[in-house]
């Protein structure tokens, strides 16, 4: 069961990214808002869409900057359209990974190499553990004062960005270490 689910998963962000009617996109969207607010807590739904709206506005800006060939209202579609496409992957993955255990999903994807599921189990729990990091070094930032501005938003993600990426590799050097005492890398 997982592997059709896992199937149905790749389909529907395949389908999505070769989507060109906006209409279609949106309503898309809005389907999968509604499955993922039935099946998530609304405060997973929201730590899930912070960093999406950050990354929704930063596209949106490189299409005003960068596509020169468009005009400025074109530009602002096509980065509302690129932005939703993203926006909606990104949810339909939050739900599929909600609804499916993650060893399940390992589970599925045993015809693989022993290598490559080790390196997807090890990412699978990598990537919550990094959001955790990066909510203490933020909560302890704030603490200390930080406070973020509209004017220099730079200035208030890189505090949380060098330690956050420093814990990061020192946590990955820690399991290529261990990785390669038990073995495995020889």
């Amino acid at each position: 069961m997982t592997k059709i689910k896992l199937l149905l998963l790749l389909s529907l962000t395949t389908w999505l990214l070769s989507i060109r009617h906006p209409f279609l996109l949106f309503s898309f969207l809005l389907i999968v808002l509604i499955l993922t607010l039935f099946t998530v807590q609304f405060r997973k739904l929201g730590d899930r869409l912070k960093p999406l709206l950050a990354i929704v506005v930063l596209i949106i800006f490189f299409q005003l900057l960068f596509n020169q060939s468009l005009s400025p209202v074109e530009r602002i579609q096509a980065g509302l359209f690129s932005s939703t496409k993203i926006l909606t992957i990104s949810l339909l993955v939050f739900y599929f990974t909600s609804i499916i255990s993650l060893g399940s999903i390992v589970e599925a994807l045993s015809f693989l190499p022993e290598s490559f599921r080790l390196a997807l189990t090890i990412t699978f729990s990598f990537i919550p553990a990094v959001i955790e990091e990066g909510k203490q070094i933020s909560l302890v930032q704030s603490s200390r004062g930080l406070r973020s501005s509209l004017w220099h938003p730079l200035a208030g993600i890189t505090p949380i960005i060098v330690p956050l990426i420093h814990r990061v590799l020192n946590r990955a050097e820690k399991i290529t270490l261990t990785l390669y005492t038990k073995g495995y890398g020889r």
